[in-house]
């Protein structure tokens, strides 16, 4: 966004722009996909929340998207009107909440978590060693897990992993 304000008697002027949110890769604490039936995940650290103005979900929405490295993936269409801001009076000081269908999503200045049941897509259990992406975007903040290596349980129907690193970057 770029704001330009006309000077006043010698002719000064003011100009602004206001730059997207750095992204924010997130550490995921866990990361459990069941194909068909489930996808959460859980992200601990210290984030920034986005602009109350100009990206909070409440505004334009979110998108939460899930990625199988390995292949397949989903993505999760928030609309602005399942959004709540959290603090007093709901001003969004301390985070925002989504109660849809089919995900449930919180962000606050230390967790980030979500949950979506039944449709996951075409995502398929990742391949050992191959992991998940997640992104949860609400306007031009963004922020990133990636979860990889072994998957816990059963293999063959359920992906569930614990302590990923955060990524250097969001794409």
């Amino acid at each position: 966004m770029y704001e330009n304000f006309p000077g006043g008697e010698v002719g000064a002027e003011i100009a602004a722009q206001r730059f997207a949110a750095p992204p924010g890769p997130i550490p995921v604490k866990i990361a459990v996909v069941k194909p068909g039936k489930l996808f959460k995940f859980v992200a601990k650290g210290d984030f920034v929340l986005p602009d109350q103005t100009f990206d909070f979900p409440t505004n334009g929405g979110a998108e939460l998207i899930l990625t199988g490295l390995s292949g397949g993936g989903r993505s999760y269409v928030l609309p602005p009107d399942c959004w709540k801001g959290l603090g007093p009076g709901g001003d969004g000081s301390k985070g925002f909440k989504c109660k849809g269908v089919p995900c449930k999503v919180t962000g606050k200045q230390k967790v980030i978590k979500g949950v979506c049941r039944d449709d996951t897509g075409d995502i398929t259990v990742p391949q050992s060693g191959i992991g998940i992406q997640l992104i949860l975007g609400t306007g031009t903040t963004r922020y990133c897990g990636l979860c990889g290596g072994t998957p816990k349980g059963n293999p063959d129907t359920v992906f569930k992993h614990k302590d990923c690193a955060a990524p250097l970057l969001c794409p």
